[in-house]
C-alpha cells in the first residue's frame, strides 16, 4: 500500500478525496438512507482524522 506512504504532498490529495467521500455520505444520509452516515461518512471521517494526526 505505497499510496498511504507518500510524502506530505500526497496528504492533500488523500484528504481531498476522503472529504469527498464524507460529503457524499452526509448528502446521501440526508437525502436517502440514514445508514450511509454510519457506513460511508463515519469511516471516512475517522480516516481523515487519523491522517491529520499522522
Amino acid at each position: 500500500m505505497y499510496f498511504w506512504h507518500w510524502d506530505s504532498a500526497g496528504s492533500g490529495i488523500k484528504i481531498f478525496f476522503l472529504g469527498c467521500i464524507v460529503a457524499a455520505g452526509v448528502f446521501g444520509g440526508l437525502i436517502g438512507h440514514h445508514n450511509l452516515l454510519m457506513i460511508q461518512a463515519l469511516p471516512a471521517l475517522v480516516a481523515v482524522l487519523l491522517l491529520a494526526l499522522s
